[in-house]
């Protein structure tokens, strides 16, 4: 099943509460929240207080990505701020299955995201505990081939489980 997710990175931010509607409008399934930190990933984006913003403004699902080291410190914090999704990378982690437990047991569904060079094999232990498995592609020549690939083999993967639903979300 695929969703139509609209990225408040996309938004102009000083008109983020209306843009939201405008998506909601359009007949966006859920908004999601990129949240960076300038470690695991090289950007800044927002935290915990615009999470708990949007939440106010929209119905929809909150997709939150934490794309920060150490997600396990901050959990509870999203999850409290509003977030529905809460997805973790696996290369951000020591104890991925504890993680995701925590999550749910917050009442948030987990996502477990890869980056585009991590191997799929990392994600047999916990596939039947993820709710939803997103792979990071970044719209490369050089990674394009092995990207579609790499959707294939995970959506084989995954769909044994009959659990878990894939999505991709490319950047450009």
């Amino acid at each position: 099943m695929r969703k139509l997710s609209a990225s408040i990175l996309a938004a102009d931010f000083g008109r983020l509460a209306e843009q939201i509607k405008e998506a909601e409008q359009a007949g966006v399934d859920w908004i999601h929240v990129d949240v960076m930190d300038g470690h695991f990933v090289p950007n800044i984006t927002i935290g915990a207080a615009v999470t708990k913003a949007i939440r106010k403004v929209t119905d929809l699902p909150l997709d939150v990505h934490l794309m920060i080291s150490n997600p396990e410190l901050y959990v509870k914090e999203f999850v409290e701020a509003g977030a529905d999704w809460l997805g973790v990378h696996v290369e951000a982690t020591v104890h991925l299955e504890r993680l995701i437990q925590n999550i749910k047991e917050l009442g948030a569904k987990a996502a477990v995201t890869l980056n585009p060079h991590t191997p799929l094999d990392c994600l047999e232990y916990v596939l039947k505990e993820a709710e939803l498995i997103r792979e990071e592609i970044k719209k490369c020549t050089d990674e394009e081939r092995s990207a579609s690939e790499k959707i294939l083999q995970s959506e084989n993967m995954i769909s044994e489980t009959g659990k878990v639903e894939t999505t991709v979300r490319e950047e450009v």
